[in-house]
């Protein structure tokens, strides 16, 4: 089984932000080949508070690569971030949420995929993909249909992709396989999160009730590219559980 695991690097900001070269050479010595950032400054065109060739410089010097980031914007501003993903060498740029207009009924959760096919077309002008990240909130019941189903359903596959959190699919108790089945090759990036059974809050990969095994053995009809693990924000001991976690998952699934 072909495995492009990376590293999510948001709840990592502050640790990259003090030491960037001795963290992404950590993350690169345990297995780690690829990294997603987030946090993009439109006004400085920025991302995580580094300019976007000096952080590229940076993971390529440890033998890494970046082909998707997290970018939230407002859709008058997509040629900008577009500038700088092609810039970093990305393939997908990720839409991580949603603003609160669009998640107040099923009609603007329609005018939400409107305006992610509007994006998704002028993304692929410049030779990326636009991605969507999935929290919970989009598998609260609209009048008997989740609100991912909407997306899904009213977005173009040739423009708009997903990019799906295994931990929020836990935490709404719905199952990443019946997504992979309805809505095949939907979903080339995945974000890989853990779950305490008793607490629901983030855990070691291995430690919780992720089925990650039974999840990547269907990654082929999920269209999977990329997997990234990641620890949610304000988890302690970040760096430790990032290190357990690629070795807990190589080993579930070698």
């Amino acid at each position: 089984m072909t495995l492009r695991i990376g590293a999510q690097l948001w709840s990592l900001r502050e640790i990259l932000q003090k030491d960037p070269m001795g963290t992404l050479s950590l993350l690169s010595d345990v297995g780690y080949r690829y990294v997603e950032p987030a946090g993009f400054s439109v006004q400085d065109k920025t991302i995580q508070g580094f300019r976007p060739e000096d952080l590229k410089t940076m993971v390529e010097t440890q033998g890494m690569s970046m082909p998707c980031g997290h970018f939230f914007f407002l859709p008058q501003e997509v040629h900008i971030v577009c500038e700088c993903a092609a810039q970093m060498g990305m393939q997908y740029i990720v839409l991580p949420y949603l603003e609160d207009a669009y998640k107040l009924s099923k009609d603007t959760y329609k005018k939400a995929a409107e305006m992610l096919n509007e994006i998704g077309v002028i993304v692929n002008s410049y030779g990326l993909r636009l991605a969507y990240h999935n929290h919970a909130y989009e598998f609260e019941m609209l009048n008997q249909q989740h609100p991912f189903d909407i997306l899904l359903e009213n977005t173009d596959p040739n423009f708009v992709f997903f990019e799906m959190d295994m931990g929020w699919m836990e935490y709404a108790a719905q199952s990443p396989l019946s997504y992979f089945e309805r809505y095949a090759h939907r979903f080339p990036l995945w974000h890989l999160r853990d779950l305490d059974a008793q607490t629901k809050n983030t855990t070691i990969i291995g430690k919780g009730i992720v089925d990650f095994k039974g999840i990547f053995e269907n990654q082929h009809q999920a269209g999977l590219e990329y997997a990234f693990i990641e620890m949610a924000s304000g988890t302690t001991a970040l760096l430790e559980k990032m290190i357990q976690s690629i070795r807990n998952l190589q080993q579930c699934l070698s």
